[in-house]
């Protein structure tokens, strides 16, 4: 198990995606930086102006105090717009990065790395976690680093006027941005965990509640689904709640201890007047000057908190970057020779199960497929057919056996040229909520338009397709909702004869189709195939005749093969399933 990262080595992962933008970020905390300092410039010469006016001096020596007036007064607008601008310009950069860095680490993992996770959970670390995270730059990182640099201003001109007020000043400052922040967080720990873990339950809960929304109304579910709910949200209400007295003990503070600092600073600065060592002009300058100079330390109280919350949010980051790639990319890959057509597949002694603890959904199997052969793959449901083709795909890898396509070992290839080799159509293809078009040019982006009616009149869908307002632009509704199963199933198959690849491996592909449909799709795409290597791996016994040579699974070996008259004449478990099917089919006929 690997080792779990401390919150300094967190923080300091966090700030290294600042890297690429470590000039603009200096500047915006520079600006930040001005913006508190003419902030303070004007209150603290307001201050001297309003003092040294009460003494009636001539119009010419309060000149320079009036024109730090209006200095300061406008150039506190422009730098603090400077400064947000700059701060959520880099922050929108950061998070921009941070997506594409989840999704990078995301996409090798799918989906045998994350074939526990839950959907919703990674979809509200996806969304809400990096809205968690987009905090720690402009609400933690820029106003830490600019209240460190308007401290040591502050610090530094008072102690200028007097060494004590300096560290008096500093003390109030220590206190508000390391004491309060220090202390609550310890308060606010498991909290912010409490409420972030049942924040992100909260969003897996809606996604999973939607999706299965039709199935929980069916069965009369739909009530202990939002009992699941409520009590969930009272989870995430009670940590919010202890939350939220943190955060009023956090307010009371923040406005408490630069008050007090600010009496002390009346107390010293005016003891320092009666005995001579500080001019009585700056006695005003100095308490509200001091007070002001407080401005940038106010929100690290909050920056404590959230940077909590981000370490929580890196540590879950952190846990989900280190896990081990289940299919890893081989260290030397082998090139495939540019073959299209003409590629074989040779599956020998392969041994593979889920788990250790699963008993081998395959076992031994063998298996060869020459380059050019129509072959079916029959068996049983959970014989292992699907698995065959979770690890031809390289989803899973495997480490007993060997499957070797056009000669090279597949753990030997890249996966994606692998899966640029291998055009694989799953039994549950998923189609977005998008048109038509665009779940067509998923596969072949570049394809012209009579290229996609040309896949939909193979796939039996342009007809469909024709008589719809919008044609090619329909959307279908999310999962294909809008469509029958049927119209998936062959909106699925025409994207999959979009995709170059030189075998042909269909999962169940005319499921959901009426017989006469199912009967024309597959004389259509054994005729579409060609040369290319053909697997079509099915429950449906018809037209099997068509094949050039048969594969019976069954318990995940390799039963029996051949070609379909050969296996019939011979009475083995293919023959027994076709006459099984034929009387299935024929008490179904309708008398006449």
């Amino acid at each position: 198990m690997p080792r779990l990262p401390s919150r300094l080595e967190l923080a300091a992962g966090l700030l290294s995606k600042l890297r690429g933008y470590r000039g603009r970020a200096f500047v915006s905390i520079l600006w930040g930086f001005a913006a508190s300092a003419s902030s303070v410039g004007l209150l603290a010469t307001a201050a001297y102006l309003i003092s040294a006016a009460s003494l009636r001096p001539s119009v010419a020596e309060l000149q320079v105090a009036i024109v730090g007036v209006r200095f300061f007064g406008l150039s506190r607008g422009v730098f603090r717009y400077l400064e947000r601008l700059g701060t959520h310009s880099v922050n929108f950069a950061l998070v921009s990065s941070l997506r594409v860095w989840l999704y990078e680490r995301l996409e090798p993992l799918a989906p045998a790395g994350l074939i526990f996770d839950r959907a919703g959970t990674r979809l509200a670390q996806a969304v809400g976690g990096l809205d968690r995270l987009e905090n720690f730059y402009v609400r933690v990182a820029a106003p830490s680093l600019t209240a460190l640099l308007c401290s040591l201003a502050a610090f530094a001109w008072l102690s200028s006027m007097h060494l004590s007020l300096g560290i008096l000043w500093l003390t109030g400052a220590v206190m508000l941005a390391v004491g309060i922040p220090l202390g609550l967080n310890c308060l606010a720990r498991r909290s912010a965990r409490a409420s972030n873990e049942s924040s992100t339950a909260l969003q897996a809960w809606v996604i999973d509640h939607l999706q299965g929304l039709p199935d929980l109304i069916a069965f009369g579910q739909s009530g202990a689904s939002l009992a699941a709910h409520a009590r969930l949200q009272a989870k995430h209400d009670q940590a919010r709640q202890n939350l939220d007295r943190i955060h009023s003990l956090e307010s009371a503070l923040s406005t408490l201890i630069p008050g007090l600092t600010g009496l002390a600073l009346l107390a010293a600065a005016a003891t320092l007047v009666n005995r001579g060592q500080v001019d009585r002009l700056y006695l005003a300058l100095i308490i509200i000057g001091g007070m002001a100079a407080f401005e940038s330390l106010l929100a690290m109280p909050a920056a404590g908190r959230l940077l909590e919350e981000s370490l929580e949010e890196a540590g879950r980051m952190h846990e989900l970057a280190s896990r081990p790639l289940p299919v890893p990319a081989p260290a030397k890959p082998y090139l495939l020779e540019p073959a299209p057509n003409a590629w074989d597949l040779r599956i020998a002694s392969l041994t593979f199960g889920y788990t250790p603890a699963d008993v081998p959904t395959l076992d031994d199997f063998n298996m060869q497929l020459p380059p050019g052969r129509k072959a079916a793959l029959l068996g049983a449901s959970g014989s292992g057919k699907t698995t065959l083709v979770n690890l031809l795909l390289r989803f899973w890898d495997y480490s007993q056996g060997s499957i070797r396509l056009a000669g090279a070992d597949l753990r030997s290839l890249e996966p994606e040229a692998v899966r640029r080799a291998v055009n694989v159509l799953p039994t549950r293809a998923h189609i977005f909520n998008t048109t038509i078009r665009q779940n067509l040019l998923l596969a072949r982006p570049t394809a012209a338009e009579d290229q996609l009616w040309q896949a939909l009149e193979t796939a039996c869908l342009a007809e469909f397709c024709a008589g719809l307002p919008a044609g090619l632009d329909t959307f279908v509704g999310e999962g294909g909702a809008c469509l029958s199963a049927g119209e998936r199933q062959r909106l699925a198959l025409a994207r999959f004869l979009l995709h170059d690849g030189s075998i042909w491996i269909l999962d169940e592909p005319t499921a959901h189709l009426d017989a006469m449909t199912a009967a024309q799709v597959r004389a259509n795409l054994i005729q579409t195939a060609g040369s290319r290597t053909l697997l079509w791996i099915t429950h449906d016994l018809s037209g099997l005749e068509e094949m050039d040579w048969i594969y019976v699974l069954r318990g995940g070996r390799l039963a029996e093969e051949g070609r379909p008259q050969e296996l019939i004449h011979a009475g083995g478990t293919y023959a027994r399933m076709k006459a099984l099917y034929l009387d299935i089919t024929a008490a179904n006929l309708p008398d006449d």
